[in-house]
Order: C-alpha cells, then structure tokens, then sequence
C-alpha cells in the first residue's frame, strides 16, 4: 500500500473521529476540511500517472490510473454531498445526525479499499461494509416507514450477491487448490483454471458483483427503492459513486481474465445489460416519481457499462482497447453527471415538498439554475453530445462495435448500436420533459446561494470540464493513437 493511500485513510477516519469526539457544529466543517485534504493528496499520484502522457498511459490503465481516478471520483461526490447535507440537515444537527457525518467518512474509505482491492477476499469484505454503512444513511429519509424497508430489502439483496460470490470463490480453492493469497485477480490466469469450475465461479461472482454495480437484472429488486428513499446526498453517493465502485471488481476480473474467459461468460454479462438498458429505459418513461426515474436511468447506464465489458470479451486488440478505455471513461463521466442529477433533484423535493414531475409545474420557473443542471446532467448521461463528458466514453464504445464486425454472440450489431443510441434519447428526452413539464405555471424565485444551491454548481463545473479534458485528451491522442494501440495490444 502506498503512502498516499495510507495518509488518505488516516485523514478519512480522524474526520469521523472528530464528529464522533465534539460536539461543536464547527466538528463538521473540521472534518469536511480533511475529506478534501484527502482528495488532494489522492490526486498527487494520479496528476503524475497523467503526466506521463498518453504513451505511458496504457500500461497503467486497469493499476494506477484506474484506480487513483475512481478514487478521486469517490472522493470529490463524497465532499460535495457532505456539503450538501450540512445545509440539508440544517435544522436537525443533533446527536443522531452526528452520527450521519461521522459515517461518511468511513463509507468513503470502504469504497476507497473496494476500488483499490484485487483480491476477491477483499473485494467481497469492502463490498458488504460498504453496504452496512450506507443502509444505515438511507435510514436517514424523510419517508421513514418506506427507508425501513428498502433498507431490508437492500440488506437482503446484499447477502445474496454476498452467497454468490463466496460459492464463486469456493469453487476456485476447491477446484485449483487456490488460497487465499492466491485469489487476487491480476494472478488468477497464471495458473491454468480451466474447465467448468471456473466458468460457473465467473457466472457467480460477476452475478453477485453485478447485482450490486446495477449491471444484473436482480438489482431491479433493489436500486430505485433504495435510491429513491434515501436522502438526496446519499442517493448522490449510491448512485454516483457507490454502483460505480462495485463495477470496478467487474471490470478488473474480466480485463485480467480476458484471455481465458469463457465467450458464455462474456454473452451472460452482455445480454444482462441489454435487458437493463431495456428495462432501465422503461422504468424511465413510466415512472412518475423523479428520484425514481433518476434511479432507473441508472438501471439503464449500468446496463450500457455491463453491456460493454461483455463485448470486450469477443473482441481483440485495437476493438478491445477502444470498448475498455470508452467505457471507463464513461464511468466517470456518469459519476459526476449522476451525482448531480440527484442534489438537484433534492432542491426540486425540498422546495416544493413534492416527488411527483407532473405535479411540479413551477419548479422550472422557481428554480430555472437547477432546472439546468438537470438538463446538463441529462446530456451527460446520454452521452449524444460533444464536448460534454458522457459523448467521448459512449461513442469510443460504438466505434468498437462497429469495427468488430456484423454480430457478437450471435446478435446483429445494428441491435446492440440501436439500443445504445435509443437509451440516449430516452435518457436525454425524459429529463428534457421533466424541465418542460415543470415550467408550465408561474412561480416565486426560490435560488439562493447557500451549500445545497453551491454544491450542484460545483459537480456541474466539474462535469464540464471533465468533457473539455476528455476533447482535449483524444484530440491530442490522434497524434500517438497508433503507438498507443500497439502497446496496449501487446500487453492484452
């Protein structure tokens, strides 16, 4: 581990300590301090990984860069809904919302370890704490009756995925006589685990991860209950970094074990998405409540990076490069995008006391600041537009789908390129309509510059120049693509 990391978690865990040790309100904005001390020490190594330039960059894609960069992601959505909620429990600091802000801290570092695993042990261990402590945050809605129980189905659907994946585990010691050392993902394809034990432990571990990052169709049973329920902030954290970081255990197993997965494996992962994308979708057009509809487009942009990573399984070289580096980028890109969608969501529902988008109808007029940041958020996850960030991740996917041929598993290309386009326009038309259909009556001007209002407008500058920085990287990434690529297919 390195010393970065380690002075990360120390900064992390001293800013839950002095919540838990003071009672002064002035505790909490101490220990939001260190959570961006904590960023600004994670982003050292990752501004010097970027350094290196393009022509290093490839080496270090699935290690350093990967890592450091969700890391950073993790780390920024954690201190913008920090700040968030300190105006968003404004009213109630008392003990029991003390405990609130000390769990942050200790959730961000859990997900911190998750991303930066690669044992399955410890994936699976970072995985359920992560879960026990966010349970605990959405118990923390307005609607407590229903936090109550999405939380206890969230708990449930936990010790599923949790089932699956240690059967999955099981099956790699037993078959191969591995240990526990030896169950790191990076190491596993070096010692010959062939044969059905290990495709049915594939089938069950991405399940069981899949079900939590929202690439699996079983996350339905969870994900917009629980999403929707919880307070604003934290659906912020579930939605834009939580999901994202269970992907990341998905996406190092198939990257290592590329070489040697079962093509059955790579069409269960891309099938499960296409039917997120698909149900995500209709969730969308269906559902009137808008943190629902958030969720459900979440259903469906996890569903398009699940989707993704199964097609890089029948890929090769230069297609592989592409569909890997577009959907990482992606990653991110919704991250932030869907972060945003959710805190300004919050000030729709905290405004107006109201869940239903029919019923908001002067949201719009009231709050038309806000009103943008969804229309950004929605273009963003949409992916269809240049120059903003979600476009350069989706379309490096679609561009190796069109280079690799007429058909993956059987399916025509122009299926899996139509429901990534349509997912988009969906995506971008329902949040457009909720903007729409909100500015229909007359409303009192309801802004004002406090943390709730500045936090949207930090993660929408954040947004925007994640897009400019992605332009500005692949334009320069024309000169030295090839170079690039040759490298990067050596390595694969």
């Amino acid at each position: 581990m390195s010393i970065n990391f380690i002075l990360t978690y120390a900064l992390l865990f001293l800013s839950s300590l002095i919540i838990s040790a003071f009672k002064s309100k002035y505790s909490i904005h101490l220990s939001t301090l260190l959570i961006f001390s904590s960023l600004i020490v994670n982003a050292i190594p990752l501004a010097g990984i970027l350094a290196a330039g393009l022509a290093e960059l490839e080496s270090k894609l699935f290690t350093d860069f990967l890592i450091y960069a969700m890391c950073e992601v993790i780390l920024i959505v954690g201190l913008i809904s920090t700040l968030y909620s300190i105006k968003y429990f404004d009213s109630e600091l008392n003990g029991r919302f003390r405990l609130y802000f000390a769990i942050i801290p200790i959730l961000l570092a859990t997900l911190i370890g998750l991303v930066s695993s690669s044992n399955l042990i410890y994936m699976l261990f970072f995985l359920e704490a992560s879960t026990a402590l966010s349970a605990i945050l959405v118990l923390y809605g307005e609607r407590r009756g229903r936090a109550v129980i999405s939380v206890i189905v969230y708990l449930a659907m936990s010790i599923l995925e949790s089932i699956l994946i240690i059967i999955g585990v099981c099956l790699l010691i037993n078959g191969y006589g591995l240990h526990f050392d030896l169950l790191d993902v990076y190491r596993l394809s070096r010692y010959g685990i062939y044969g059905w034990n290990f495709k049915l432990a594939s089938y069950l571990i991405l399940l069981g991860f899949g079900i939590k990052a929202g690439t699996s169709p079983l996350a339905l049973l969870w994900l917009p209950l629980v999403h929707s329920e919880a307070p604003s902030p934290v659906s912020a954290m579930l939605s834009g970094v939580i999901i994202e970081s269970a992907y990341i255990p998905i996406l190092k197993y198939v990257y290592s074990l590329s070489p040697i997965i079962s093509m059955d494996v790579g069409a269960f992962i891309t099938i499960s998405g296409l039917i997120n994308i698909v149900l995500g979708g209709l969730g969308m057009i269906i559902d009137r409540d808008i943190k629902r509809v958030i969720a459900f487009s979440s259903i469906l942009s996890m569903g398009f990076l699940g989707s993704s990573i199964g097609l890089s399984v029948s890929m090769s070289g230069y297609e592989a490069y592409l569909c890997i580096f577009g959907s990482t980028l992606y990653l991110f890109a919704h991250s932030i995008a869907k972060a945003l969608l959710f805190l300004s969501a919050g000030l729709y529902v905290k405004a107006f006391h109201e869940r239903n988008w029919l019923k908001l109808s002067m949201a719009t007029r009231s709050m038309p600041i806000t009103s943008l940041m969804i229309i950004l958020g929605g273009i963003s996850v949409s992916g269809l537009l240049p120059f903003f960030s979600g476009y350069y991740g989706k379309h490096m996917v679609m561009e190796s789908i069109i280079y690799s041929g007429n058909q993956f598993y059987g399916i025509p290309s122009s299926i899996y390129e139509g429901l990534i386009y349509l997912s988009g326009i969906i995506v971008l038309c329902v949040f457009l309509g909720i903007v729409v259909a909100s500015a229909r009556g007359s409303g009192v001007f309801r802004e004002k510059p406090d943390l709730m209002f500045t936090s949207i407008i930090l993660l929408a500058l954040i947004s925007i120049i994640i897009g400019i920085m992605y332009h500005g990287f692949l334009a320069y990434g024309v000169s030295i693509h090839n170079d690039v690529m040759f490298k990067f297919i050596d390595l694969w």
